[in-house]
Formats: structure tokens, C-alpha cells, sequence
């Protein structure tokens, strides 16, 4: 099953608008209102990557449904 990022720091992967670009420079999370705390053991920032794509759906990020 494939499976490929939703959003980076809120916004499509895709998206290049200076807005968005500012936000994934400060690793500003739009769901949390907060920087991501988001942490990987193979990069030393903010992975930013809270919902994914599947085939069929996509998975829901935790902020929406704790929010």
C-alpha cells in the first residue's frame, strides 16, 4: 500500500507560497498553534509530517482530534 506525507507543517508538500514557506522555516504547526515537537532519530529539526496518504484514505493528524 502506498503511502506518501498530506502535509508538511500543515501545507501540501507541493505548495511553494511564500506563506507556507515561512511556516516550514520556523517548523510552525498550524494544528498545535505551536513549533512541531515532532522529533526524528534520523534528522536534527522538526519532521513537520503529522498526516499521511494512503491508497484508499488518509490518516487523520492527532492535533485535529485531540484539538
Amino acid at each position: 500500500m502506498a503511502k506518501h506525507p498530506a502535509e508538511v507543517f500543515g501545507y501540501s508538500f507541493r505548495t511553494t507560497l511564500d506563506l507556507h514557506e515561512k511556516g516550514r522555516k520556523k517548523y510552525w504547526c498550524p494544528f498545535a498553534d505551536d513549533k512541531c515537537n515532532k522529533q526524528s532519530r534520523l534528522i536534527k529539526y522538526p519532521m513537520g509530517v503529522c498526516s499521511i496518504w494512503r491508497q484508499y484514505n488518509s490518516a487523520v493528524p492527532q492535533a485535529i482530534l485531540t484539538g
